[in-house]
């Protein structure tokens, strides 16, 4: 074969040539000692090719073929500058097009969608489409499913419904049939993506998992190719490569001089066929970061074709993912593998506490999102045909699903001061921009919202955007109540427009707003709140200098020395909350240096300096405020409101108060740390995607997991089932019990070591060598707060109770104005919009629907069991009849659709599935 005269590539100056990369990547070496020592134990190729090798008979399963699958692998800014990257996809691309149709034996996968977005954004020849898709139809080359390589830990759960969207949008234009996903260069993945893939007809997942840190699933090497089984029962097929997206490079060696690569894929072979892999053909990946697709031509093809030419057995065939599953399936049948259920994810997602204010702003968007296509999708269903800004929509989920892929800003190897600064911008505008855009899509509906209401006078509408009643406080200001017209008098009462009670106001300490509870506001539904005039405005709180406040529930008392909470007494259940005996105090501030948070799991207080406490009483809430003199936290509120039992905490940190992190120490990691008196025999939940996770039974073993990643809560047992509710906004990562990653993750005390900082200040530059930056987050404030709520019961755990309580908190009651009288189609002063029967099922957004839909007419409501519970069959109502409805698949798949009663809507749901439902308005036509 002759050789193709190729340029350069890129994987040598980034992965061999960089000195600054050689440099982080021992110190990286140095740092991760001890978890490198424990793996290098294993002595195989595969990492058990210690034991003895089995003895031969003639019913042993050999193997037969190895498909060698190229790709690119997708590092959003790794290691190639944004700006630099999206030209790229245009080259690779062409590249692989040309190479394809010049070589008979020459595949290519398309490892991630965004890749072929880029492609396409930059294509202008429909003849280069056209060669493309001629390719995809001809198998030669094969798209995969995922949007890109996620932190799934990370995910919102309407995110994760929508992470195949993109992919479908070729399905339907190209009339592709994408059956395989790729999870590359992450330790593993959430237990929510068997459902996510399964539902949209996605039926293999090729993990290439990166284990160089710890992670490696404990499974034996005859189940590296394996039916995963997700939370709700849903199945995948699924094939890992343990030595990640890489190993056709540096583990099989296929582009080395021939008898290296002869040995190494020989080696591999005893490796699988001496510890009982079953099947007669094994799957290699090989590619690089951000590299090109030239990389298996040349020596690698001519390898290949001599090792065949030298062997029967096995053959290796470069091929696509498709290839492989399609051939194991046909020789084994869809049920010829074991079953393994379980979690994988959680130890890289720790890299986002770098980016406080990202993170926080992604995880609003997460939540907000939803909320405004919610009540988007029920205006349309009372007013079909009005504008429903769907493009806007879909654009902020994908750059939701950008923030979440594993590369992120900051950190990246071989790029130069001002790549690395340029990244960061990158990242922090798309971040900004779709918390903005969600943000403003709620306002407006809940406008339009208020114009939809029945009223007979000027209101204040308080809306409830989640599926089941809640009482909670709500604020508005001096300037918003000016806009109900003859309110401005000199006194004036709030009164609830449906019992004609009045609520009790409370005004703010500055006198420019008030909050007040709003009680059993419904389901996805509104309150409406008068006023009238009285003899006095709402007065501010008495402050006192004192160290303790209560409500109904609670008791809370401080260390007026300290800062420290040192008592909650659950007043109902008669139960102390905070362990006193705990190494450190309650809500107190705790930080470790990269290798011992990592490694060794030692930490060390943080001062907390001078401290003044002050105390707020009022009808409405009391709250009590710890100001900090030189403590990172330089400011703590604790609120307790009234006739609710929770208590709330809001942590302010400031960015230059926490300690400087050089080359050496390269991060400080920060927790705050709550040791709850629960006992020792105690079981602790975690809230993933889709369902509350157990770290001692619901982790695949040999995973990493001992930093756990929390949606909205966490939940704490003891023995006797009384425990406590923990929410968590704008942090999301939680060690617990000690704070080594390498840690099998069993919990050993009920102490939460929330991870709310990682200040790193440098890294390593291509042009200037090690470089202290200033942010990694131009543009964004220095000040972080951190808000948590804490409940708790008795009676054991309550999934869908410990559900409501942390989503609720996550997306606070909405405030809108009604300025005067008005008809409206929603009846006053009350009403649900979406109204579920039962507790443990809730709606994650009603949307006009995306595909399949093309008068626009088509709504899509989505639901998901939250309770665990076997069988829950619902009743939903709408404030709009239904001509039909039917079961979709989670893509909003019509293919296989399953006609569901109507008016009211009716379904069964079994435990932690989601549904998606496609409806269809009376007032409009058609099916």
């Amino acid at each position: 074969m002759m050789k193709p005269t190729l340029p350069v590539s890129r994987r040598y100056r980034y992965a061999v040539s960089s000195a600054p990369v050689l440099a982080a990547w021992l110190f990286c070496l140095i740092l991760f000692t001890p978890l490198l020592a424990e793996s290098a134990g294993d002595a195989g190729i595969l990492g058990q090719a210690a034991r003895a090798p089995l003895p031969k008979t003639p019913d042993d399963d050999e193997l037969r073929y190895i498909y060698v699958v190229p790709l690119s692998h997708l590092d959003i800014g790794f290691n190639i500058a944004v700006s630099d990257l999206i030209p790229l996809q245009k080259q690779f691309l062409d590249d692989a097009i040309t190479y394809a149709e010049q070589y008979p034996d020459y595949r290519w996968t398309i490892e991630s969608v965004w890749q072929l977005d880029q492609w396409l954004a930059q294509t202008d020849d429909p003849q280069q489409v056209t060669r493309l898709r001629a390719l995809l139809d001809q198998g030669k080359v094969e798209l995969m499913a995922n949007y890109a390589n996620m932190h799934q830990g990370l995910m919102g759960p309407e995110e994760f419904n929508r992470a195949l969207y993109p992919a479908r949008v070729y399905e339907d234009a190209w009339n592709l049939n994408l059956e395989t996903a790729i999870s590359d260069d992450v330790p593993g993945s959430s237990w929510a993506l068997p459902q996510a893939l399964a539902k949209n007809g996605v039926r293999n997942l090729v993990a290439g998992i990166e284990t160089a840190f710890g992670g490696k699933p404990d499974i034996p090497v005859s189940d590296y190719l394996f039916n995963w089984q997700g939370v709700d029962g849903s199945q995948v097929l699924t094939w890992v490569s343990v030595k990640g997206y890489d190993e056709g490079i540096f583990s099989w060696r296929f582009t080395w001089d021939y008898p290296d690569m002869a040995a190494a894929t020989q080696n591999f072979i005893d490796a699988y066929e001496n510890n009982g892999y079953p099947y007669d053909a094994v799957m290699a990946l090989i590619g690089f970061d951000n590299d090109a697709p030239d990389l298996i031509l040349g020596d690698g093809l001519e390898n290949i074709a001599q090792w065949n030419q030298e062997h029967t057995w096995p053959q290796i065939i470069v091929g696509t993912p498709t290839d492989f599953f399609n051939h194991v399936r046909q020789e084994y049948g869809d049920d010829g593998f074991t079953t393994h259920s379980g979690d994988w994810s959680g130890l890289w997602e720790s890299n986002n506490t770098r980016y406080p204010v990202s993170t926080a702003q992604n995880r609003s968007t997460q939540n907000v999102l939803p909320a405004a296509e919610t009540l988007a999708g029920v205006r349309l269903g009372l007013h079909p045909g009005v504008p429903y800004a769907q493009g806007l929509m879909s654009r902020t989920y994908r750059d939701l699903l950008v923030q979440d892929e594993h590369s992120g800003p900051s950190v990246g190897f071989g790029l130069t001061a001002a790549e690395i600064e340029a990244n960061n911008q990158w990242y922090f505008d798309r971040s900004s921009r779709a918390q903005q855009i969600a943000d403003s899509l709620l306002r407006r509906e809940l406008v339009s919202l208020a114009l939809d209401i029945a009223t007979d006078q000027p209101a204040l509408v308080v809306y409830n955007g989640l599926s089941w009643p809640r009482s909670d406080l709500v604020g508005f200001t001096s300037a918003q109540l000016a806009q109900i017209v003859g309110t401005l008098a000199a006194g004036w009462k709030l009164i609830d427009l449906e019992t004609g009670q009045q609520v009790p106001v409370q005004g703010t300490r500055d006198g420019l707003g008030f909050f007040f509870l709003a009680q059993n506001v419904p389901a996805f539904g509104y309150r409406l709140y008068g006023l009238q005039g009285g003899p006095t405005p709402p007065a501010a709180p008495q402050t006192l200098a004192l160290d303790e406040i209560e409500n109904d529930a609670y008791r809370l008392v401080v260390n007026a020395e300290t800062g420290a909470i040192t008592s909650i007494y659950d007043k109902l259940n008669t139960r102390e909350l905070i362990d006193a005996t705990a190494p450190v105090g309650f809500n107190q501030l705790v930080r470790a240096d990269q290798g011992n948070a990592v490694v060794w799991g030692y930490w060390q207080l943080v001062p907390p300096g001078d401290v003044a406490v002050t105390t707020e009483i009022g009808p409405v809430q009391s709250q009590l405020t710890i100001v900090r003199s030189t403590s990172p936290i330089s400011q703590t509120i604790i609120t307790l409101p009234a006739n609710l039992a929770r208590v709330e905490i809001r942590n302010t940190l400031d960015h230059d108060r926490t300690a400087f992190a050089d080359r050496f120490i390269f991060t400080w990691w920060y927790y705050a740390v709550m040791p709850f008196a629960l006992g020792d025999n105690f079981t602790g939940r975690f809230q993933g995607p889709n369902g509350w996770l157990n770290p001692q039974v619901d982790w695949i073993p040999g995973t990493g997991h001992n930093s756990r990643v929390i949606r909205h809560g966490s939940d704490l047992r003891a023995a006797d089932g009384f425990g406590v509710t923990v929410a968590n906004r704008e942090s999301y990562l939680a060690a617990f019990g000690s704070l080594a990653w390498w840690n099998a993750g069993e919990p050993v005390d009920p102490i939460l070591f929330h991870n709310i900082f990682a200040r790193q200040d440098g890294f390593n530059t291509e042009d200037q060598g090690w470089v202290n930056f200033p942010t990694w987050e131009p543009g964004a404030p220095r000040t972080y707060t951190y808000n948590f709520a804490i409940t708790s019961s008795a009676g054991g755990f309550d999934a869908a109770a410990a559900a409501q309580f942390s989503d609720g908190y996550n997306l606070p009651l909405r405030l809108a104005i009604i300025r005067q009288p008005q008809p409206g189609v929603l009846p006053g002063p009350v009403g649900s919009l979406i109204a579920i029967s039962e507790p443990n099922v809730a709606a994650l957004t009603l949307k006009q629907a995306d595909f399949e839909n093309p008068d626009g007419a088509d709504l899509i409501l989505r639901l998901q069991e939250v309770g665990g519970q076997p069988q829950t069959t619902v009743t939903i109502s709408l404030p709009f009849s239904l001509a039909w409805a039917e079961l979709n698949g989670m893509g909003e798949q019509r293919a296989e659709a399953v006609p569901l009663p109507v008016n009211p809507l009716q379904l069964t749901l079994g435990a932690h599935e989601t549904v998606t439902i496609r409806l269809r308005p009376a007032a409009t036509s058609g099916h």
